[in-house]
């Protein structure tokens, strides 16, 4: 277990979303395609953002699995987004992971950022 609070460093986001990725590729499972934009780097802790990503991504697979679905693939793509001149300019990352499962559940939608919410 990790102590003292999250490590914030510089992350290099292309490198962590590709580790991400090739950590969550398994043979039998859906197809899994990385779409790099030009990103800048991150402040953040490293080793809870792959956990953070790891996380969604294997959700993203599951879904796919329980729809059975093959022909398309589970997508992770990252883009710099420009934040409006009020906010600073300062450049910002969207990492987005595009499945076709089913999606969430309305009732389940306020809970999903609660610490330990599950629905399996």
């Amino acid at each position: 277990e990790r102590r003292g609070g999250p490590r914030v460093e510089i992350v290099a986001v292309n490198p962590l979303v590709g580790e991400v990725v090739a950590a969550a590729a398994q043979e039998g499972r859906p197809p899994l395609r990385f779409l790099p934009g030009a990103v800048p780097d991150l402040r953040g802790d490293r080793a809870l953002l792959r956990e953070a990503l790891l996380n969604l991504v294997n959700n993203a697979l599951e879904a796919h699995e329980a729809k059975g679905e093959r022909e398309h693939p589970v997508e992770v793509a990252t883009t710099a987004i420009v934040s409006p001149v009020s906010a600073g300019g300062a450049p910002s990352v969207e990492i987005e992971i595009r499945d076709r499962g089913a999606g969430i559940d309305k009732a389940d939608l306020a809970k999903i950022f609660a610490p330990g919410f599950t629905t399996k």
